[in-house]
This record gives structure tokens, C-alpha cells and sequence, in this order.
């Protein structure tokens, strides 16, 4: 199965305590064929994974990227559903939650949803606006595999690191997505506010056991099958018009490990997604650069993009006009001119005598015609 990968550099939020696994891979999955919303999560189910959740703007980016795949490869033509349902159905009391139970931090509907009948959500193939239908519609569905190394976290006393003082939180993510040393670039961040201190890990180790700071965060990867899959379960049928939700109004997530809070800086990049042991080469930048500053590299790219004017050939046209010796448009104006003038003088004087000779001749007539008239 071919898996093409979409990169996208994030930072995901986890607390002191918390094991964090090396990497995240989300894998979306499109399943072919038409289920209604209670077959599609069972298909899900038992490809070991669950329908799409959109969370955020963040995975609502990363969700675009698969669908506009999708469409191109004309795989997709409708709405599809995701993992967004109403947890009591037709006792609605309008409390909508994920397939994994997480509640909407983020929405994206496309009408106010109205109890009517309809619990169950879909995404329009065209913007991922949400809309709420009947549960026995018949729609293909995008799978969502979580893929972590929950038996390992960041060993962030061991990992190779840089330590930036005096940077703001925002600031310190930007440097993490800026951040290239000896090839190796920054793969997870941590930052403690009292100090204002910035450690980037550019290689992150594991253990089994961690103690992470109060705010840790990592780079994730968002990937996706190039083609779909078919259903498993095609004897499966299941026309309930009530979502077969296990999830309660004061639920928290079923998945508890899954702990990450996508609401930070996204950097949308093209190259692939690799793991923190290996590392990106970006050429052309000096070496000071992955120990300076954000404003250092700033300046750095201010200087090496501004242009010497002195070099420019309008420059060097001003200059010589004013200052080389060679003649001016109004010089060869004038030049042109005198010989003009010098060349109809030539003309004249060269046929002066028959000039001399036709003007006495007008004048011998003009006096005849005088004295015949008197």
C-alpha cells in the first residue's frame, strides 16, 4: 500500500508528567463504499483505528491536503463522514462529541445544526465545513490510525540540545522551526516561563520513564494512503438512525494517551517527514546560524538580500552622464541642426547665378506689364 507523506511542522502541548513518544504519526485512510455512519465506525474499528476527527485548524489543514489528493485522483466525489455525532441521539440534549469522546474546541459547521432527526456529521469534499444529516445516509468515510511508541518518552537531559535565554514562548517555537545545526534540525522544544529559558532538542533520546518540564513540545506528522481501501466487513449492515456512541455527555477522551493540544504555530513546509534521529540539510545559511538569535537571522537575511544600488546600470547610467566627456543628446541636437543649416547654405550658393538670372527675369516682367497697362 503506498503512502504518501504530507509534512507538517506543529507543535503539540503535553504536561509535566506525561510520557510523550518519539514520534506521532496520524495516517488518514479513505474507505470506499457507502455506510452509513454506524457501519463506517465499526470499518474503522476494526482497521484499528477511528473515524476523522477534526480538532482544530491544525488537523483541519492536514485533513485538506488528503482530501484535495483524494479529488484529484477522483477517489472522492461527495461529502464524506468523520467521527463527529450527537452522543444521545434522538434524546439530544445538542451535545455533539468526537469519535475518540473529546469534546468541539474548534467548529466548522456549515449550518447551526438543529435536532431534526439528524445526528450524525459529515464533511463537505470542498471546504470540510461540517454538516449534521441522518445517520442512514450513505457516504464513504476517512479512517484515522494513531500510530505512537507509548513504551518510550523524551530523554530531554541526554538529547541533543541548544539553550536560548531570553525568549518569549512564540519566540522560541519560531526558533524551533528555524532551527538547523550541523545538519540536525529541532524536532521538540522545551521552555520554563519563570527563566525565560528555550531548550531545543535536536535529537531527542528515549527512556521509559520521564519527568518532562511544564511546557514540552514536539514536532508531529500527518500522512495519508494514496489510494483507498475497501470495506472489510461488507456483510455488516446497520440502518439505526440513533449514532451507536459510547460516549456520555462528561466524558473525557477514551484514549487518554492521546493527550496532544494541536492550537499552537503551524508551519506548512515541503520537505518529508522523517524521524527526530535523522536529520535536514539546509544549504546556503552561515554557520553561527542555528546558535543566533531569531533577530540575528533576521538581520542576517535583511543584509544578505539587500542590493549594492552603486552596481545597478541605472546607477552606472547616471554616473556617466554625469560625469564622462561624451557628447549629450543636446549636443548632437545642435550639431545636427548646424548641418542642416550648413547644407542648405551649400545648396544656395552653388545656384546662386540661375537664382540671380530668374529673379531680374520676374522683375524685367513685372516692369513690361507696367507699361503696357499704361
Amino acid at each position: 500500500m503506498l503512502v504518501v507523506v504530507v509534512w507538517i511542522a506543529l507543535f503539540s502541548l503535553s504536561h509535566g508528567g506525561t510520557k510523550i513518544p518519539e514520534t506521532t504519526n496520524v495516517i488518514f485512510s479513505m474507505i470506499e463504499g457507502d455506510m452509513s455512519w454506524n457501519e463506517a465506525s465499526v470499518e474503522c474499528q476494526t482497521r484499528g483505528g477511528r473515524l476523522l476527527n477534526i480538532y482544530d485548524e491544525v488537523r483541519k489543514i492536514a485533513t485538506s491536503y488528503y482530501v484535495r489528493h483524494m479529488k484529484d485522483s477522483s477517489f472522492l466525489s461527495s461529502a464524506f463522514w468523520i467521527g463527529l455525532h450527537d452522543v444521545n441521539g434522538s434524546n439530544t440534549d445538542g451535545i455533539f462529541k468526537w469519535s475518540d469522546c473529546s469534546a468541539i474546541t474548534s467548529s466548522y459547521w456549515s449550518t447551526t445544526p438543529q435536532a431534526n432527526g439528524e445526528y450524525c456529521v459529515s464533511a463537505s469534499q470542498f471546504d470540510l465545513s461540517w454538516k449534521i444529516r441522518p445517520c442512514t445516509d450513505k457516504l464513504p468515510a476517512v479512517l484515522v490510525n494513531l500510530v505512537f511508541d507509548s513504551d518510550n518518552c523524551a530523554d530531554l537531559e541526554t538529547s541533543v540540545s541548544s539553550t536560548k535565554l531570553g525568549l518569549s514562548e512564540e519566540d522560541c517555537k519560531t526558533q524551533c522551526l528555524l532551527h538547523v545545526r550541523s545538519n540536525e534540525q529541532c524536532w521538540g522544544l522545551s521552555y520554563d516561563p519563570t527563566t525565560s529559558t528555550c531548550i531545543l532538542h535536536e535529537r531527542l533520546q528515549t527512556k521509559n520513564t520521564c519527568t518532562l518540564p511544564l511546557r514540552y513540545y514536539r514536532k508531529a506528522c500527518f500522512s495519508y494512503r494514496a489510494d483507498p481501501l475497501p470495506r472489510k466487513n461488507t456483510t455488516y449492515t446497520n440502518t439505526d438512525v440513533n449514532p451507536e456512541s459510547v460516549c456520555t455527555t462528561g466524558d473525557d477522551p477514551i484514549e487518554p494517551s492521546i493527550d496532544c493540544n494541536y492550537t499552537l504555530s503551524v508551519d506548512i513546509t515541503p520537505p518529508p517527514c522523517s524521524c527526530p534521529k535523522c536529520g535536514s540539510e539546509v544549504s546556503g545559511l552561515p554557520e553561527f546560524w542555528g546558535n543566533s538569535t531569531l533577530q540575528e537571522q533576521i538581520d542576517w537575511l535583511v543584509t544578505s538580500l539587500k542590493v549594492d544600488k552603486t552596481n545597478t546600470s541605472i546607477m552606472r547610467r547616471r554616473k556617466y552622464s554625469a560625469t564622462d566627456s561624451r557628447m549629450t543628446a543636446a549636443s548632437i541636437g545642435y550639431a545636427g541642426a548646424a548641418i542642416l543649416v550648413l547644407v542648405v547654405s551649400g545648396i544656395v550658393i552653388l545656384d546662386m547665378n540661375r537664382l540671380w538670372r530668374d529673379i531680374k527675369q520676374a522683375f524685367k516682367g513685372v516692369h513690361m506689364y507696367i507699361l503696357n497697362k499704361k
